[in-house]
């Protein structure tokens, strides 16, 4: 977050007016979130900020959570989050985190990230493909151990 704040100073006079400044900024932050991503594959990092854990409605979306009074299953579904978010395409996190986590429509999504509605609905399409995939790989593997 920092770094975006920082960013947005430096960049303040490149900013001409023709769009919104919200618009403007969340093409920023998103353009500097797509850089700290590709530091960190580079550096072979696949973890993942536990502040997207902070939205209990992701949670909720999962389906058969238990209630917040079971750490136990509570913890299973953070970890169950963290992996899969961990093992999508980048292009999968940014549609799964602005449409699920911070519930931000396809024209939003659209306007922040600089695609077409439609490519939007694809990637969301593709997004939950793999978020499938890798929640099967996930609970195959479990059901190993």
């Amino acid at each position: 977050m920092q770094t975006i704040f920082t960013k947005t100073f430096q960049k303040l006079s490149s900013y001409k007016g023709t769009a919104p400044f919200e618009h403007w900024f969340m093409r920023l932050s998103v353009n500097t979130c797509y850089d700290a991503l590709r530091r960190r594959r580079n550096r072979r990092e696949h973890t993942i900020s536990d502040m997207l854990f902070e939205d209990e409605s992701w949670q909720d979306r999962l389906g058969n959570i238990p209630s917040d009074d079971d750490q136990e299953g509570l913890e299973q579904a953070r970890e169950l989050v963290h992996t899969v978010l961990d093992q999508v395409s980048d292009r999968a996190r940014i549609v799964l985190t602005l449409q699920e986590l911070e519930g931000h429509s396809v024209k939003e999504i659209a306007e922040i990230t600089g695609w077409s509605e439609s490519l939007v609905k694809v990637q969301a399409f593709r997004a939950r493909k793999e978020m499938r995939a890798s929640v099967e790989r996930f609970l195959m593997k479990e059901k190993r151990l």
